[in-house]
């Protein structure tokens, strides 16, 4: 499958307030080295990072792929 590039997604610092594609919203707590997938169209994978869900206050971790955008920067 290929995806766009995204360089912003390389950017991700810990406080962002980001959507993710599930419709939920999430604060990125860690950012960790890059996913072990195989990104077809990306010069390097996105990172893998761990967020707070604000819906149910629930913590999870995941590809930077699944955030949708930054809705507010911790710069």
């Amino acid at each position: 499958m290929s995806r766009k590039v995204s360089p912003w997604r390389h950017n991700l610092k810990v406080g962002d307030l980001v959507s993710m594609r599930s419709g939920h919203m999430a604060i990125v707590t860690k950012v960790s080295g890059y996913s072990e997938q195989a990104w077809d169209s990306e010069p390097l994978p996105p990172p893998r990072v761990e967020i707070f869900y604000c819906d149910d206050a629930t913590k999870g971790s995941c590809s930077a792929w699944r955030v949708e955008r930054v809705l507010n920067a911790s710069r």
